[in-house]
């Protein structure tokens, strides 16, 4: 019971971060008086890596969990 509930924050956690980071490059662009695909790739890139990171390794560890906490077939 315990690997479900773990899993479940996991998975939930890597939604959240994988969200945030196009959020908050909406929110560090929306002071500018004109918007374009290129301002945004530009912020994006002033974000970086690390939210994709973290949440790909919640992914990871969330479907590792999940696929632990199903009991085995008799």
């Amino acid at each position: 019971m315990k690997y479900e509930i773990l899993s479940g924050f996991l998975l939930l956690t890597s939604g959240i971060l994988y969200v945030t980071k196009y959020i908050s490059a909406a929110i560090f662009m929306s002071g500018r008086t004109t918007w374009s695909p290129r301002i945004y790739d530009y912020s994006l890139q002033c974000i970086g890596y690390n939210l994709n990171i973290a949440s790909v390794i919640a992914l990871i560890a969330g479907l590792f969990l999940f696929f632990l906490s199903i009991p085995p077939k008799k």
